[in-house]
């Protein structure tokens, strides 16, 4: 049930994604969505339409095409975020979880197999027909299995580790959260986001790394590079 808790509904998942993975482009048209309101293209598009000649339903249909076309834009960056999430759903990279349909108080949220989803080309709802059955509530949880099974390990006792301190788990745990959280952009370089790391590592440590600037690159390289390279070959399969 945690899981499901920290997971993204169905009919959201592909804004979710768009936002993270595709930040730039979608702030772009975002940003051209925000320019002119619906009004403004209407009555800029009927004055257009009157003076190339349209009338009526020509000049009716005119005004719909101009105002559909503020939407075009975020709307390719949508259908291309549904084919990567339902790729991403057929290999597992991604998992997703639902309820039996009807759900009852004590229902609980199973994982969906991987075959449900090749049928399936939409994410607009959050009901997903399989087989014979249907499921609802259903919520895409984008990160990692590892993500999870996480805080199991450190409920392990861990042998205490004698000589110099490393920071390689304190890093790779920064690494899991900064992924879970779509801060992870596999278009940059590793370096890129070692100041990310510093931030998040004060965060959640901020007595053992109270200082800006520390750990140096150097630390953080080794133990940071090895996960961010394992993401971006996963991320071109």
């Amino acid at each position: 049930m945690n899981i499901w808790k920290r997971s993204i509904w169905l009919e959201n998942s592909a804004r979710t994604f768009a936002k993270h993975f595709y930040k730039d482009e979608w702030q772009a048209a975002l940003t051209q969505r925000r320019d002119k309101s619906w009004p403004e293209v209407v009555k800029e598009a009927a004055a257009q339409g009157k003076e190339d000649g349209h009338e009526g339903m020509e000049l009716f249909a005119y005004s719909v095409l101009e105002v559909g076309k503020l939407d075009r834009q975020k709307n390719e960056i949508l259908e291309r975020a549904t084919k990567e999430i339902l790729q991403r759903l057929q290999d597992g990279r991604f998992r997703a979880f639902g309820f039996d349909h009807p759900r009852t108080m004590d229902t609980i949220p199973v994982q969906i197999p991987r075959d449900a989803w090749c049928d399936n080309t939409k994410l607009d709802s959050d009901k997903l027909s399989y087989q014979s059955m249907t499921l609802v509530g259903v919520r895409i949880r984008m990160a990692p299995e590892s993500v999870d099974t996480e805080p199991k390990k450190q409920l392990r006792a861990q042998p205490k580790k004698t000589g110099r301190p490393t920071i390689k788990d304190d890093v790779e745990a920064a690494f899991r959260a900064l992924n879970a959280l779509g801060e992870i952009n596999v278009n940059l370089s590793a370096k890129a986001h070692f100041d990310l790391v510093r931030q998040q590592l004060h965060n959640t440590h901020p007595q053992k790394y109270p200082e800006d600037g520390k750990p140096g690159n150097e630390g953080i390289r080794p133990h940071f590079t090895l996960l961010f390279n394992e993401l971006k070959e996963n991320s071109k399969q």
